[in-house]
């Protein structure tokens, strides 16, 4: 199991999270303006798995209700919000950017305090029974199940006495949330490489069998084994090349998610026909691949929803000024099946040029009127 964290979470236009581990050490401490929950889950889920969502405001924000949800985590807040002062005098000796990571980490610290005594009772439990190699399964038991720790411990050893056979998941690639596509990844990597011991095992035992045959009688069959070995040999190269494409997708993905903050994910369309577009989710940025295929309903669909169109195909002249339209060319980004990674610094750099093009040919219009 990864290492168990306790999550402070100050939700708003600039989301920020604070993270420390069951001795109270910080982890990490962040903000952005472009964190949404799933970009938030890849994030956390990259540092271990999170044993208590905290919130520093009372009631429970919706967003953190959804959160712990939807990651299976317990909620832990204050009876009333807590007040700067208090805030402050939590976060004292920690190092942050803003109020907002200030709040995130004093939520997180509150609920560290909240919940030590039982830590520590865990803690002795374990080592006076001898169970430290269970302590980290019960710990989340304890928590997550709300049950005693002697049942805990009675539930995992029932497990390892008697272990039930797991019918094989059927495994879904998640749009938004590329970690899962990680381990989804390493998972089949593994798999590749156990395939291949076994292959060279097969392939030693052969060359053995072939070195043991010295009757003539047998040389088409040594001929066919020689081809069954050549072909072997293949599937191994195969193999291994596939296992190197998986590791180079495994690094890109494992970079995206770590820098997350640094792109704009936008929802990918063909076109902008209605029933392309029609019941999709919309925002502000949208990518389209060739948007000369239109209709006048989608264009009212989009009206006030879609102010920026990425596309890659040419655009038509009759809808080029309803919308201000960038070119993917001119931006680093990264185009999956359903949504594309843009570059923001280089997003808003383009949006910026089109603002000020629009601002000209406006004054030169005023001006010749």
């Amino acid at each position: 199991m990864k290492p168990l964290l306790i999550v402070g979470i100050d939700p708003g236009t600039t989301l920020a999270y604070a993270v420390l581990d069951l001795d109270g050490n910080m982890i990490r401490v962040s903000s952005s303006k472009n964190l949404d929950i799933d970009s938030l889950t890849a994030n956390i889920f990259y540092l271990g798995k999170p044993l208590i969502v905290a919130t520093d405001v009372s009631p429970v924000p919706k967003f953190v209700e959804k959160f712990a949800s939807q990651i299976g985590s317990k909620v832990i807040g204050p009876g009333q919000s807590l007040k700067v002062l208090q805030k402050k005098e939590l976060t004292k000796t920690y190092d942050f950017s803003n109020d907002h990571e200030r709040d995130a980490l004093a939520a997180a610290i509150f609920a560290f305090k909240k919940i030590r005594a039982l830590l520590r009772k865990i803690d002795v439990y374990v080592q006076r029974h001898d169970k430290q190699d269970l302590k980290k399964d019960v710990t989340y038991l304890v928590f997550s199940k709300g049950i005693s720790i002697s049942d805990a411990i009675a539930s995992l050893e029932k497990k390892e006495e008697k272990p039930k056979v797991r019918k094989p998941k059927l495994r879904t690639e998640p749009i938004k949330v590329k970690f899962d596509e990680v381990k989804y990844l390493r998972s089949q990597n593994e798999k590749l490489k156990s395939k291949i011991g076994y292959l060279e095992s097969k392939l030693r035992n052969l060359k053995f069998n072939i070195g043991r045959i010295s009757d003539r009688r047998v040389k088409d069959l040594i001929g066919f084994r020689e081809k069954k070995i050549n072909f072997l040999n293949k599937e191994i190269r195969d193999y291994k090349i596939e296992i190197e494409m998986l590791n180079k997708k495994i690094s890109i993905l494992n970079d995206l998610l770590f820098g997350i903050d640094k792109f704009l994910v936008v929802p990918k369309f063909k076109n902008l026909s209605f029933d392309e577009i029609s019941g999709k989710k919309l925002k502000e940025v949208i990518f389209v691949d060739n948007p000369s295929i239109f209709s006048e309903k989608t264009l009212e669909l989009l009206k006030g929803k879609v102010d920026v169109i990425i596309h890659h195909k040419p655009v038509s002249k009759s809808i080029y000024h309803k919308f201000i339209f960038i070119d993917v060319k001119n931006l680093e980004a990264v185009i999956e099946e359903k949504f594309i990674l843009v570059n923001k610094s280089q997003f808003y750099e383009e949006k910026n040029k089109f603002d000020i093009l629009t601002k000209v040919v406006k004054e030169y219009k005023e001006e010749r009127k």
